[in-house]
């Protein structure tokens, strides 16, 4: 037998916020706290910053992921600190596995010319 009920979302399933939502709300907050972080707070920056790249990427936004990733690589230059290169690292994995594979290289490459020039 037919059901005559139409086919309606229950109304949590309406306020229920998706990935994509809170994805949204993450590169907002992050791009907030980036204009409002001052220089000396380099590796929340940093932190921040690769973060955002990750989202836009995962987005689809590859202009913006890719601008941010190569700024916060040129940012790291001189950083010590192992979470900024763990972040670094996922941020590369991250260009990898949306197919940013030239990104990704360069990124890796310009790491290593760093920590080289750095002593590291």
């Amino acid at each position: 037998m037919l059901s005559t009920r139409p086919n309606v979302a229950s109304p949590a399933a309406e306020r229920a916020p998706t990935a994509l939502d809170e994805d949204t709300r993450a590169r907002e907050r992050l791009s907030s706290a980036l204009n409002r972080l001052n220089s000396g707070r380099t590796r929340t920056g940093l932190r921040c910053r690769t973060r955002l790249a990750v989202l836009h990427m995962r987005a689809g936004d590859r202009e913006a992921g890719e601008r941010e990733a190569r700024q916060a690589v040129r940012d790291a230059t001189g950083v010590r600190s192992r979470r900024v290169a763990s972040d670094l690292r996922m941020m590369v994995s991250d260009a990898r596995a949306h197919g940013m594979n030239t990104l990704a290289d360069d990124l890796t490459h310009a790491m290593g010319q760093a920590a080289s020039v750095d002593g590291g």
